[in-house]
């Protein structure tokens, strides 16, 4: 929370406006669902991003396979800090103003954008 809300205060200077862009930001569905550690909903997401990883990601789908690996050791921490741990300030930014324009879809799409990456 303390990544989200530090950004936050940043761009807007205002700790009123800040607190309102929080709380707004915690009643999305994907962000209420980890911040509440609804686990059941939340393994439903890490199983969509491994269908994903398996259709659009083949390689890595199976590495993660041979390894018995968990896209939980990194995708948590990505969407709960709507990664500004992961991107510099500028870029996390960009994916914020997305994230709000498109919604929840959009971050999954960020995630397989990441892994495409890692993939090559």
């Amino acid at each position: 929370m303390s990544y989200i809300a530090g950004s936050l205060l940043l761009h807007t200077g205002d700790e009123v406006t800040t607190f309102m862009l929080f709380a707004n930001i915690m009643n999305k569905y994907l962000m209420h669902t980890f911040y509440l550690f609804e686990m059941e909903k939340v393994n439903v997401i890490f199983h969509v991003y491994m269908r994903l990883m398996q259709e659009k990601l083949p390689k890595l789908a199976q590495m993660f396979g041979d390894l018995g690996l968990s896209c939980s050791i990194f995708l948590f921490e990505w969407i709960v800090t709507l990664f500004s741990n992961v991107f510099e300030l500028d870029i996390s930014a960009r994916i914020w103003d997305n994230y709000f324009f498109y919604g929840d879809y959009y971050l999954m799409k960020v995630c397989i954008g990441i892994s495409q990456i890692l993939e090559k």
